[in-house]
């Protein structure tokens, strides 16, 4: 991770919920992924590939991921 993302991660203020810990073993991927996917084009207006691998390879990538790693580098 860039410092400037370091630097990000530490001023930035995030809800309380972005604390808890998320045992990705006890997720339902699948039905995740297909809610991100819908939201981010939703959201963007259309189908981003690259946003969506970005959220889903962050999500897989550990059992516990860090989301607001994930934040910053939607950001």
């Amino acid at each position: 991770m860039a410092s400037v993302d370091q630097k990000l991660l530490r001023t930035t203020k995030f809800p309380a919920e972005f604390s808890q810990k998320v045992d990705m073993q006890k997720v339902n991927v699948e039905v995740l992924k297909k809610w991100i996917a819908g939201k981010i084009s939703e959201i963007l207006g259309s189908e981003d590939d690259v946003v969506i691998e970005l959220c889903f390879n962050h999500l897989e990538g550990t059992r516990h991921p860090n989301i607001k790693v994930l934040q910053i580098q939607l950001t």
